[in-house]
């Protein structure tokens, strides 16, 4: 079976790298509008009639690129590349 890094075809840490870096970006933009300046993200693909909590879905989904980026970086450093 392929290696996790090799078969995204971004090489090792540099791929991990920027997952983690984009996914921080975003879990740190996402806390700021709605956390701090408490604003409502809205779904733009339903027209913005829906009553999903956008903010918390975002701010999951980046915090779960952060996790396994950080995941690609400990195997990276355990089994090499």
């Amino acid at each position: 079976m392929p290696h996790a890094c090799r078969s995204s075809g971004v090489s090792g840490s540099c791929g991990s790298r920027s997952r983690y870096s984009s996914g921080t970006v975003g879990a740190v933009s996402v806390c700021k509008v709605v956390y701090v300046d408490r604003r409502e993200i809205r779904c733009p693909c339903v027209g913005g009639d829906s009553n999903v909590p956008l903010g918390f879905v975002s701010l999951i989904e980046n915090l779960i690129v952060i996790a396994m980026a950080i995941w690609m970086l400990v195997t990276l450093m355990a089994f090499g590349d």
